[in-house]
């Protein structure tokens, strides 16, 4: 599973700092050993509320790309919207 939580800091100072986003993705077991299916919660906190977005990602090679381009794909699935 990969968490992700980011952060603001005011003017750089970590004294206020507040989530801004938060979320996970995991494998949802109907993959392979090459391609993984994975599937994703996302929070984006605001000050009015959460706006919460879920997606998945199929046939993800596993075997030749890292943990950070399946973060870029969750994510580009959830803004492209």
């Amino acid at each position: 599973m990969i968490h992700l939580m980011a952060e603001i800091w005011p003017f750089g100072f970590e004294k206020g700092k507040r989530v801004i986003i938060s979320g996970k993705i995991f494998n949802d077991g109907t993959g392979t050993w090459k391609e993984g299916n994975y599937k994703a919660v996302f929070k984006v906190h605001t000050r009015t509320g959460d706006i919460e977005y879920r997606t998945g990602l199929k046939g993800f090679d596993r075997l030749n790309k890292s943990s950070l381009e399946l973060l870029y794909g969750i994510l580009k699935t959830i803004f492209e919207k």
